[in-house]
This record gives C-alpha cells, structure tokens and sequence, in this order.
C-alpha cells in the first residue's frame, strides 16, 4: 500500500544510517539547489470534512475554522491512471556535488548539507483542494541520514470547489488550478522547480464518480501537472489515493510528530510502546487506524472481508500490525445527504419533509419541488444517525459502522481526531482535548429555534454536525466516554496524511538499493498492490439506508 515509503522514511528518521538518502532515491548528480528561505519539514494540513452543503443541489462546502477552510478527507479506493509520462527524469530533490567527502559543494556554490529541497503535493478533496509546499535539507548517499527538521508551518492554500465538481467540465480543471500553481511557484524558486516533485491525491469526493469521469478528470490533472514545469514522473504521482491509504497516512504523520517512532518507545518485541490511535472525518468519509494487538489481529483474519484492513511489518526494528479501514458515505456531508434522501423518499408525495436534526423553523429547498423543514429533536436526530451507522442489528460486541469489526479503544488508549472532529470541538470547547460527553452541548443547541439573522453560514448546518460526530465517536467508533480525545496541532503543527504521502510516493518510483531496510519494501507490496485494484464495492458501494427506501 502507499504507506510503505512512509513508514521506509519513518526507519531511516529513527535509526541513523551509514550512508545518507535523498527523498527520490537518486544519486547526487550535478544540479542546482539554492536555500530556500524555509528550513525543515513543516506540517500543515487542511483538516478535513467539515463541510456545509447546499441542499438544493448537494453540493459540498468546507467548514471554516475561523483560519482556514476546512476540507473533506476522502476515501474508498480509486483508479490509477493510464500511461507513465516523465518530465525531468534526472531531477528530484537531489542537489549537486560529488558524493565524496563531507563539504563538497553543488553548482550552486553552497555546501552540499545545506541546500534545500521542497515538495509540492495537492490535497483534492470533496469539498476543496488544498496545495502544500514542504521543505527539507536534501540527502546525500555516501553518509549519515539526517533527521528530518519538522520545525515550520507548511504553507498551504485551498480553493474551492472540489476537482470532483468537474466531472462533466473538465476544461474549467486549467482555470482552477492557476491559483494553486501560483501559490507553489511563489514557494518553490524557479531554478529548482525541474527537480521538485508535485503530486496530487485525490480522495471520497472523486471516488462517488463514476469510472468514466474519474477518468476524464484524472488525465486532465496529469496533463495540467506535466506542463506545471515541476518534476511528475509517473501518472501515479497525480491519483485517487485509497481510503485505507490516506488513513495509513494520518497515523504515520501522528505518531511520527508525537516521537512514537524513536528508539526509546519500541520494545524487545519492536512493538510501539505506545502510539495514537488515529480517526478522520471528512465531508464523504471516515477513517480509523491503529496498531492493532493479537486478538484484533485475529479476528481480523478470519474474516476474508476484513482481511485487508491490516497488514504486519515485521523487520529487523519493528513489528506493527497496522490496520486502517475507510467508510465511504460516513463522512458527515455525505451522511446528511443520505440522511436526507432517506426521509424524502419516506415522504415521497409531500411537498416538505422534517428533520429533527435540523433547528425548529429552519427551512431550505431540498430539490425544486420539495422544502426541507426542521423540527429540532435531538433525540430523534440521534436515532436516525444511530439507524445510518448501524442498521437495524449488529452481529457483534465489537462491530461498528455497517456491521464492521474495529479494533478496541480503551479508556487509556490515545485517540487523535481530525477534521470534522477537530471542528466541532471548538464550537463548545476552548481546548484541543475533549471527551465525546462534552457535546452535551448540542442537546441544548438542536432545542433551539432557527435565528434567521445568524450570518454564520454553517449555523443551519452545526446542529446535525455535533450530533453526527457525537454519534459516529460514541456508536460508530465505540469509544469509552471517558476517553480523551486529541485534536489540534502537534507541536504548532497540524497533522496530515500529505506529510506521509509525499516520501512514501516519490521514493516508491526507485528501486532500493542504498538502505540496509531494502527488504523492508517487500513485506508492503501486497498491501499496495491490493489498494491500486479497489473493487467495485470499495470504490463506491451502495450508499447506507439505500436498501431501507420505499
């Protein structure tokens, strides 16, 4: 799966090697590399899947957090593309010099160790596409690996709507792209461009579409990306990342900014001492991730469904049992859209329909015939997410969402939460850390009557919002109400599966050849290569509840 580069990178940060690697896996050929005014990794993200939606035509909108939008992560599996173009080859974030003594210099006249080298990946999610820049120093072979330098924001700029929005428009791709292209090049110096690798991957939003417009829309980002002037070798450097991948993504970033992968937290076993169990809510997705124990392990295997939610990286350091699962349609824009298809189509002949997830005198235009009218109950709100989430039964102490086995959280487990669970948080609570109890707060909220003159344009929205999230922690993901939940950044930074997905991508294009953890690479394969063929039932499935209407 595409986390095998990023947990590669995450064992070469922890232990220092005898020979140093730069990120794309080529040897220092001579090129130019000026210092950036940026130093180290940063790690920006834009949190993902807050977003509002018009109900008239379902379209996704991120949340705003005040700072930033706030997008939908995504999910489920997509298609990789057609064809392998390559635009610069010989570039990468390699720099020049010999790959001889300690002081060698590049074309540019600096020491080798103090060029820098930057990347430029592409967040598409549902509701918005964000662009970060990262930064590192650039690699050498012949020494010591550095550690990686997380010590700046990333910058990052997002613009809406989601590439998703283009399915039937593909030429407006070009148009809305200028903006991101232009935020890069005023990151990345035009000399080093040739050799800075930009990646795009897209999530839930992209998946909901159909194969052909996945297609459509796909090769035109390529094509937009290949003429870019950055370095894209391969048509899988733009592509709909997996569910289960991007999950992945997030926990490695966790846990790698929280220092769960130094030495002095692995056992004799190399298992993690401790580690963060990570959850996701976008606007067309959810996911959960975590190093799993032998039961969940066990499960897990004996259920040929779930069998490829986990994989096991036994090598001569650690030994994690990684699981990461994906639910599309259970991201909260796409749960309200469900949610209210549902009771339209329990409501077929009337002109309105109610929904107690909505406040009392909230009405909005569900489709030109048909008016949406909110009851405010937040009891019956609940059931009716409870009823999406669940189903009338569930055949197990430990399944969850649509009948699915998850791993167990503990009232000590370590839970961090991004997106919509990050959002919602700070409408009642000053704090980053929170138990799900705390949004109580809601059931006094959805009790109140519409304010027509609320300029915030999430208001109408923030009532089915809390209590979805509310739900989704406490039914969905099973998590004791006194476990604490995690949200925010992490050391200033904002965790996000792009920090994971760029090393991992860039690196994977090479072959291993200068790391004593080559046969690291071959323990993943299976996983990657089962996330690059999703079946038709990962990529889009039948939405929840579907089989319920009338």
């Amino acid at each position: 799966m595409k986390l095998k580069l990023a947990i590669l990178l995450i064992l070469l940060i922890a232990v220092a090697q005898t020979r140093r690697i730069n990120f794309l896996g080529h040897r220092q050929e001579n090129e130019t590399g000026k210092e950036s005014g940026e130093e180290g990794h940063g790690n920006g993200e834009e949190s993902h899947g807050n977003g509002e939606e018009s109900h008239g035509n379902e379209g996704e909108e991120g949340h705003n957090n005040g700072e930033e939008d706030q997008n939908n992560g995504g999910e489920e599996n997509g298609q990789s593309g057609t064809g392998d173009e390559g635009s610069d080859n010989n570039g990468s974030c390699s720099t020049g010099g010999n790959t001889g003594e300690s002081g060698n210099t590049g074309e540019s006249g600096e020491p080798v160790e103090q060029q820098t080298c930057k990347g430029v990946i592409f967040d598409a999610g549902s509701s918005g596409t964000r662009v970060f820049v990262y930064t590192w120093p650039c690699r050498m072979f012949n020494y010591a690996n550095p550690e990686i330098e997380i010590t700046q924001k990333v910058p990052s700029v997002k613009v809406n709507p989601g590439i998703s929005h283009y399915g039937d428009n593909i030429s407006g791709l070009r148009e809305y792209f200028q903006p991101l292209l232009q935020f890069a090049n005023e990151h990345v110096e035009e000399e080093i461009r040739h050799r800075t690798p930009i990646l795009l991957g897209a999530t839930a939003g992209m998946r909901i579409l159909d194969w052909s417009q996945q297609y459509d829309v796909m090769e035109e980002v390529r094509s937009i990306l290949r003429e870019s002037g950055y370095l894209f070798e391969s048509s899988e450097w733009a592509r709909i990342i997996s569910g289960k991948d991007e999950g992945a993504y997030l926990w490695l970033s966790v846990n790698y900014l929280k220092g769960y992968f130094s030495s002095n937290n692995i056992d004799e076993q190399g298992k993690l001492v401790e580690s963060y169990t990570t959850i996701d809510i976008g606007g067309a997705s959810t996911q959960l991730a975590d190093d799993i124990n032998e039961k969940d392990q066990y499960y897990l295997t004996y259920d040929d469904e779930y069998s490829t939610d986990y994989h096991t990286f036994d090598t001569s350091i650690y030994n994690i049992s990684l699981y990461s699962h994906s639910w599309l349609y259970f991201g909260q824009d796409q749960a309200r859209i469900q949610i209210n298809n549902f009771l339209h189509n329990l409501h077929k002949r009337s002109s309105s329909f109610e929904n107690p997830c909505y406040l009392k005198g909230y009405k909005d235009k569900f489709n030109d015939n048909v008016e949406i009218v909110g009851s405010g109950n937040p009891n019956d709100c609940k059931d009716l997410i409870d009823l999406y989430l669940l189903g009338f039964n569930s055949t197990c102490d430990q399944c969850s969402i649509q009948e699915s086995y998850i791993p167990t959280i503990r009232s000590d487990s370590k839970v961090y939460a991004a997106g919509a669970a990050d959002f919602v948080s700070k409408i009642f609570n000053d704090d980053n850390d929170y138990t799900w109890t705390q949004f109580e707060y809601f059931d006094e909220f959805c009790s109140k009557e519409f304010d027509e003159n609320n300029k915030n344009k999430y208001y109408a929205t923030e009532c089915f919002l809390g209590l979805y999230v509310q739900e989704l922690l406490a039914s969905g993901y099973r998590i004791p109400s006194d476990t604490l939940i995690e949200t925010g950044k992490i050391n200033d930074l904002e965790p996000s599966w792009t920090l994971a997905a760029m090393f991992d991508q860039i690196d994977d294009n090479h072959e291993c050849t200068d790391s004593p953890h080559c046969n690291f690479r071959r323990h993943l394969k299976s996983w990657r290569k089962d996330s690059f063929h999703p079946s038709m039932k990962e990529h889009k499935g039948k939405a929840p509840l579907s089989n319920l209407m009338p």
